[in-house]
């Protein structure tokens, strides 16, 4: 029982990091991706509906952190959910 429930609250945290980590994405805090980053976070994680970081920074046109995401290899292959349009 004990390591049931040290495996729950280990998938717990991580779950947590990853959110945070995606949400640094949306609001281009780049130091946070950078410390999440060197701190071992799965650079690919995905939200509920699929999409990564870079999407996510990218679909708000946050430069900073697309750029240190793709420099930190993160893959450029992920399928997005998100809808993008631009104007004319």
């Amino acid at each position: 029982i004990k390591c049931l429930i040290h495996n729950l609250i280990h998938s717990a945290v991580q779950k947590e990091r990853e959110q945070l980590f995606l949400e640094d994405a949306e609001y281009d805090y780049v130091e946070g991706l950078k410390n999440s980053i060197d701190n071992g976070i799965d650079i690919d994680c995905v939200n509920e509906e699929g999409n990564s970081a870079l999407i996510i920074a990218a679909s708000h046109g946050n430069k900073k952190s697309v750029s240190l995401l793709i420099k930190s290899k993160c893959s450029k292959n992920i399928k997005s959910n998100i809808s993008l349009h631009f104007g004319n």
